[in-house]
């Protein structure tokens, strides 16, 4: 693979290894470097699904993603370019409700608008994000 754009799909595994799958139907490992840790900032359960704006937004390199969960379940994090293609994968597992925030490293992206979405079995929200180096 040449540059992240070559990736067509992408999928976190809990060893923290990316597995990608490329345009030439061959699979690779990569270490993945993009994701810094997914935090559990309370336990206490909203009273709302929310995915916050990403802060600081403007960012270079590093931001930081806050959602809140209300019910337990599968939750789905992820980064698109404007085109609608998936970048990566940062949340890709079952939580508990409460309040998580992401920091997310961009180092290998391009400067320009990402949009990130948050799913679960009840909720989905899109914002948007731009990167300036």
């Amino acid at each position: 693979l040449s540059s992240i754009d070559d990736i067509y799909g992408s999928y976190l595994t809990s060893d923290r290894k990316l597995f990608a799958v490329c345009a030439l139907n061959s699979c690779i490992f990569m270490e993945y470097a993009f994701l810094l840790g997914i935090n559990n900032l309370s336990s206490t359960i909203p009273d709302k699904f929310a995915l916050k704006q990403n802060y600081p937004n403007p960012f270079n390199s590093m931001t930081n993603v806050k959602f809140q969960i209300v019910k337990g379940g599968l939750v789905d994090l992820k980064i698109f370019d404007l085109l609608g293609r998936e970048i990566i994968t940062l949340v890709n597992e079952s939580l508990q409700p409460g309040t998580y925030e992401v920091r997310f490293d961009a180092k290998e992206l391009s400067s320009g608008i990402y949009l990130y979405t948050l799913r679960t079995d009840n909720f989905s929200e899109t914002k948007k994000m731009v990167l300036i180096r």
